[in-house]
């Protein structure tokens, strides 16, 4: 079997069953766009620690990636390896003992405090767009990650105790046969489910100031005005239970439609 064969084999038998899906987009782009068009020839069982450690070093001179990204390449090529080993399609493991190439730059902290004179400008921009406007103010008070503010639902709101239960993630994914740069005439390129939190620790209830209870309580009177004034024309968001065809597993897909 080639490498080539065995990461597709992989990607099916392991990453589609126990990864969440951002992460087999993220594994799958690193396969077809940079292992397989340099190692992916090779015999599964011909492949050597040095193999994997010149195709590392030339990627690292050549390509000029970043240390996290080269790490990312680091991490599928032993993942698989490992399921290799793991599953006797290999005696040894070759990814043992691989590393990355000495970074002499120490990474720059991409990290931005915004002042509160920033902040105010952000909000003023957005302030006719409540969609944004809402979703940056609650992201701004709470310190919640931009897909747990969008997986928001009115009853993970608690008015009364002034609390909000992060219970679920909002995700997209590429709908079958769309991509990023071309776009199906009369169909949407994505499509948002709910997903799991990103951790164990993310699941979490916390508090809540005057300042934001106010305002989503304003958010959220405006949204009973337009359902009442729009009628039947008044877009509505549902939930729907669907299959995920590689791991027999449920998920919730969310529709959006006018009734």
């Amino acid at each position: 079997m080639s490498y080539s064969d065995f990461l597709d084999y992989w990607l099916e038998n392991y990453c589609y069953i126990n990864l969440k899906y951002h992460t087999i987009e993220g594994y799958s782009n690193i396969i077809k766009n940079h292992i397989k068009p340099n190692i992916g020839y090779f015999r599964l069982s011909q492949i050597t620690r040095s193999t994997l450690q010149e195709f590392i070093n030339k990627i690292y001179v050549n390509k000029s990636f970043s240390k996290n990204f080269l790490n990312n390449i680091k991490k599928v090529i032993k993942g698989s390896f490992i399921y290799a080993y793991e599953t006797d399609f290999i005696k040894v493991n070759p990814a043992i003992g691989l590393k990355l190439p000495k970074y002499d730059i120490p990474p720059e902290d991409p990290a931005h405090i915004f002042t509160n004179e920033e902040i105010n400008l952000i909000l003023d921009r957005f302030k006719n767009n409540h969609c944004v406007y809402y979703a940056f103010l609650t992201a701004y008070c709470t310190g919640l990650r931009i897909a747990e503010v969008f997986a928001l639902t009115w009853d993970d709101i608690d008015f009364y105790n002034k609390t909000i239960s992060i219970n679920k993630n909002i995700l997209k994914k590429n709908q079958a046969g769309g991509t990023r740069q071309r776009h199906i005439s009369g169909n949407s390129t994505t499509v948002w489910y709910f997903g799991t939190c990103k951790t164990e620790t993310s699941y979490r209830t916390i508090p809540i100031g005057d300042t934001l209870v106010n305002a989503l309580k304003e958010y959220k009177q405006e949204q009973e005005e337009h359902r009442k004034n729009y009628g039947d024309t008044y877009m509505k968001h549902y939930k729907k239970t669907v299959i995920n065809p590689y791991n027999n597993k449920q998920e919730i897909k969310i529709i959006k439609c006018t009734c």
